[in-house]
């Protein structure tokens, strides 16, 4: 493949610009010392010549938001269902490794054309939050995928939301469940919010300078932690420059939680406790109301939009163009959940932008071509807090992919439609043939630079089958015994959702006459 820092030049059949829907041809882009040294016509550079006949080289996408699980939910053997079951589903299963778990998920993200992502908040459960965390950064630094890991944070409603309600809850289930639910009140993460902050420093200790790989605070989400965690944390990031990325109103159940939490609304109180601003990315925000909306897109935020995880989960679908209507920067990320179990971002981030149409003449535009581009990577840069990494311009991190055209075209293509019209329509994973970070290949024709990336299929499949085998079945059963509580509690006060309601079945009525 190629060492991180040699010069080369790589020569495509066609070059994605910035600002530019029809790619251009007859160019060479010359790397060196892991960023894009220049963009000059065939030829003009001495270095090595990297040829990339029938390609397209584009900027990589950037998953903004995942967990860093190769094996899929549906793989591990959880069905789709409501967010707020699911969320207990896990119990009495074995453990996955961090170390194997990741690399599988760096493994498919680079082979898919993604050159950089966000975790979120992961547990594993070993009582062990620096070493898990350790474990996680170490598999991404040797898959060479440059990534944002942020550390998750959780003080309160660990059975259900608002924590307020917890105590009559667990009063209404019988004795035996009540008390094994009580002892897995804990966090999986650090104990409190110092502790948290404990870990980061300890983490950045030995990460800090890093040339790939960034840590940030990863809050599970604001009906999880306490405004005085949540003030903490947010403080942290500023001081030492990190990045705040956390989950927020995904399903109209948190919503309904928030409006009980925050009287004020959910993101006025995020941005007085100076958690809202533009070194912050929110995954999910399915319910933001229109002064949420308003107030990040003042305070310069990034939303990640995760469709096919809030499709399966049954939250809802985000009025995304009208999101990007209102000036919100808008990124994509897979979530682990992706809608047919892929985690094929091109397919997510299609989902995204057909979601987005409305059905009315008064609705947003929905997303176009250029937008559906700039959320996969300059926006997803924005959310990791990567700087210069997402467009193909000199100086720049040589962060890139190199994608089939024959595979993107098809039969035929007519020669005047722009290049990012049918990249929005028809990329998929399956179209890339190479993806470099930071000036090294790291993937070509189906071959993995890094001898683990190659073996990570076996080794996760192993992991998997032993934390099986290790399974607790006592443990496990308390899921399925929990489920018709939890659903009997939130049926017990959730308003019904504003989008379900009759529809007008006369919404055409014809006129007489004509």
């Amino acid at each position: 493949m190629s060492a991180p820092n040699a010069p080369m030049r790589l020569s495509p059949e066609a070059v994605l610009l910035p600002g530019q829907a029809h790619a251009a041809t007859g160019l060479d882009v010359a790397v060196r010392d892991g960023r894009i040294e220049a963009i000059l016509p065939r030829g003009r550079s001495d270095a090595p010549s990297v040829a990339l006949p029938g390609q397209l080289l584009m900027p990589g996408a950037i998953n903004a938001h995942q967990h860093g699980r190769g094996v899929t939910n549906l793989q591990y053997g959880f069905r789709d269902e409501r967010l707020e079951t699911s969320l207990h589903a896990r119990m009495g299963h074995g453990r996955l490794d961090p170390y194997w778990a990741t690399m599988l998920a760096a493994r498919r993200m680079i082979a898919s054309g993604i050159t950089g992502c966000v975790q979120g908040n992961v547990p594993y459960g070993t009582g062990d939050f620096v070493g898990e965390t350790a474990k996680i950064l170490s598999a991404y630094s040797d898959a060479g995928l440059r990534a944002l890991v942020c550390l998750g944070a959780l003080d309160r409603a660990h059975i259900v939301y608002p924590h307020f309600d917890e105590a009559v809850f667990l009063a209404g289930l019988p004795a035996d469940l009540a008390a094994a639910m009580q002892a897995r009140r804990k966090t999986p993460y650090a104990a409190d919010a110092a502790a948290t902050i404990a870990t980061m420093s300890a983490l950045l200790a030995d990460w800090g300078m890093h040339p790939l790989l960034s840590l940030g605070y990863g809050p599970a989400g604001p009906q999880w932690l306490s405004d005085e965690s949540f003030a903490a944390l947010a403080a942290d990031a500023r001081k030492r420059g990190l990045m705040l990325h956390y989950h927020c109103l995904e399903s109209w159940t948190q919503r309904a939680a928030c409006d009980r939490l925050y009287p004020e609304g959910c993101l006025e109180r995020m941005r007085r406790l100076g958690a809202l601003h533009e070194r912050i990315s929110i995954a999910h925000g399915v319910w933001l109301d229109d002064h949420d909306i308003e107030i990040a897109a003042q305070a310069n935020a990034t939303l990640v939009r995760c469709a096919g995880s809030n499709l399966n989960l049954a939250v809802g679908i985000a009025p995304t163009a009208r999101y990007a209507a209102a000036g919100l920067r808008v990124a994509i990320g897979t979530d682990g959940r992706t809608i047919d179990d892929s985690e094929d971002i091109w397919r997510e981030a299609r989902l995204v932008a057909a979601l987005a149409n409305g059905d009315s003449w008064s609705d947003p535009e929905p997303i176009d071509a250029a937008t559906f581009a700039k959320m996969l990577t300059a926006n997803g840069a924005r959310a990791a807090g990567f700087a210069d990494v997402g467009e193909i311009r000199a100086g720049w991190h040589a962060d890139m992919i190199a994608i089939d055209l024959s595979l993107l075209s098809g039969t035929y293509v007519d020669p005047d439609l722009p290049t990012l019209d049918l990249l929005a329509k028809r990329m998929t994973a399956e179209c890339v043939r190479m993806t470099m970070v930071g000036g090294r290949i790291l993937y070509r024709d189906g071959i993995f630079a890094e001898p683990k990336l190659a073996r990570a299929d076996s080794e996760a499949a192993e992991q998997a089958r032993r934390a099986k085998a290790t399974a607790d079945p006592a443990a496990g059963s308390l899921s399925a015994r929990l489920r018709p509580h939890l659903e009997s509690h939130y049926r017990s006060w959730v308003p019904t959702s504003p989008t379900r309601h009759a529809a007008d079945a006369r919404a055409h009525v014809p006129v007489s006459g004509l």
